[in-house]
């Protein structure tokens, strides 16, 4: 992964490089998966359900997932991995 080391932010946390370190090949498609232009509305919601496939594929014990995201202080599910996410998140809301 080619980071811009004079930004902090594009640094690659230490997690991230013992990730990689233990499993360059997971790494590198989970690279490959979230690297998209958030370039559009269409293209921020594709990386946010690129995220949460993600992490249901990659992360140990984690089922479902989704985003929760708001406007007008509204909150709403985007990208949940399958029904009961959002479910879940309806009675977070309430």
């Amino acid at each position: 992964m080619n980071f811009d080391s004079s930004h902090p932010r594009a640094r690659p946390s230490a997690a991230f490089v013992r990730a990689q370190g233990r499993e360059p090949r997971l790494i590198d498609r989970l690279e490959q998966s979230l690297s998209i232009p958030a370039d559009s509305p269409d293209r921020v919601v594709e990386l946010m359900i690129r995220c949460t496939i993600a992490a249901v594929d990659l992360v140990v014990g984690v089922d479902h997932a989704g985003v929760t995201a708001s406007l007008d202080s509204e909150p709403f599910t985007v990208a949940p991995t399958d029904e009961r996410v959002e479910e879940f998140d309806r009675t977070q809301y309430l």
